[in-house]
């Protein structure tokens, strides 16, 4: 069976086994169309099975190319694919962003994007209630606070963990976004730049012919679409067309010289836009990822909490000791290990003895916390019966009542000796 190399992106499909209609790239994006292609051409060629679905859209005519009026254009993409990522508008006498969310703090909803309607004018949509926050049984947070101060049911907490975990990724973007915006405003610079080269050579042509002026003439369209370059960029391209255009072998190789330059600086800014394109795709997929995250572990912190809500709050209660004895078991034995070692090795390792020291009074002073706060406790473990207490204490304390007597007799008579058997 003859091997098919495929990409590296429709590798990742497969081995995750995700379908082509939840294709990995934004959508209509350049990667998302790519990968599109690649599949279709290996569909065509009866090198790869699909499911229905997928089957359907390779066999449409999504993500072709054709001509419109005058540029390439996708089929039936129901959206406008534009060169630049976002673009910019006026709307209400400022620029804004299309298609980039943002929140609202000022209202009347939680976050708004500008959109650009059919009849091309920039709309403001809204969306997300502003009052939503999570609900909880105050009875729950209360019992299970101070039973464990368990993180589990801490809501407001955890919103704002995953609010910092969601803008972090944002934020990720953000800046990819920025660097778009910095590498197409360099293109529309070196674009201008060479613009202005081509209409400075055109203006040193003599008697130009109808060729040259319709050139020209199309040339200045460019620049009113791109700016007029700085005045020190103007100069040197001028300066490079004048060697270009020289008669002089030497000049024309200084000219051809500065042109490489030239073209170094446009090929590290269209390999920084490829780049930057695809590192944008990866982060909206790592953001959808953690997203989705989030979404799972807000889902299970509902449920715990609405579990405990019944029974007016009291299985809050339940759930609380629960965890707490369990907790509570898991030290002992924790401890329990450490004490049996280290009281092995103390017989063996003076340094392990002297550690055990350290533990057996940290024991000690535990057990004495127990005794004083429960003084039931021991005699309810049985640690001493009540009647075997009884028994020493009343015998204990006449011997101590005659050993003091004695000692008093002692002093009025220090030369008698008091025996203390008969």
């Amino acid at each position: 069976m003859q091997k098919i190399e495929v990409s590296s992106n429709l590798q990742y499909h497969i081995e995750k086994q995700i379908p082509l209609s939840e294709n990995i790239f934004r959508t209509y994006s350049e990667s998302y169309f790519e990968l599109l292609e690649e599949v279709r051409t290996l569909y065509f060629n009866n090198q790869i099975e699909l499911c229905d679905p997928d089957a359907e859209l390779v066999e449409s005519d999504l993500g072709k190319k054709e001509l419109f009026e005058g540029r390439e254009v996708y089929l039936d993409a129901p959206i406008e694919v534009e060169e630049d990522l976002l673009m910019e508008l006026k709307h209400r006498g400022r620029t804004v962003h299309l298609s980039r969310p943002f929140r609202t703090p000022g209202g009347p909803k939680k976050y708004a994007v500008y959109v650009k309607s059919k009849n091309g004018k920039v709309k403001k949509v809204t969306f997300g209630d502003p009052n939503l926050s999570v609900k909880r049984s105050a009875i729950s947070i209360f019992c299970c606070f101070f039973l464990l101060s368990c993180s589990t049911v801490k809501p407001t907490k955890q919103v704002d963990d995953n609010q910092k975990k969601i803008e972090k990724e944002e934020k990720k973007v953000e800046n990819t976004i920025d660097e778009l915006d910095k590498n197409t405003k360099q293109k529309k610079i070196q674009t201008a730049t060479l613009a202005a080269g081509i209409q400075h050579s055109l203006m040193a042509v003599t008697n130009p012919p109808t060729e040259v002026k319709t050139a020209k003439d199309l040339n200045e369209r460019v620049i009113s679409i791109v700016g007029t370059p700085r005045i020190d960029e103007l100069n040197k391209v001028k300066q490079m067309v004048d060697l270009l255009n020289s008669a002089i072998l030497e000049e024309r190789k200084n000219g051809e010289k500065m042109l490489a330059e030239k073209d170094a600086i446009i090929n590290k800014l269209q390999k920084e836009t490829s780049e930057l394109k695809d590192q944008y795709d990866s982060q909206m997929w790592d953001m959808t990822e953690k997203a989705k995250e989030v979404a799972k572990q807000a889902d299970a912190n509902k449920a715990t909490l609405d579990s405990m809500s019944g029974m007016f709050g009291l299985n809050a209660v339940f759930w609380g000791l629960k965890k707490f004895f369990v907790s509570a078991i898991t030290g002992i034995i924790i401890f329990g290990v450490i004490f049996l070692v280290l009281r092995i090795l103390s017989m063996v390792n003076p340094a392990a003895g002297a550690a055990f020291s350290i533990f057996n009074m940290l024991g000690s002073a535990v057990l004495s916390l127990v005794k004083g706060l429960t003084p039931k406790a021991f005699e309810l473990a049985n640690f001493a019966s009540k009647d075997t207490v009884d028994e020493y204490k009343s015998p204990l304390t006449k011997i101590v009542d005659v050993i003091q007597e004695l000692k008093e007799r002692q002093k009025e008579s220090p030369d008698r000796v008091y025996p203390l058997v008969s």
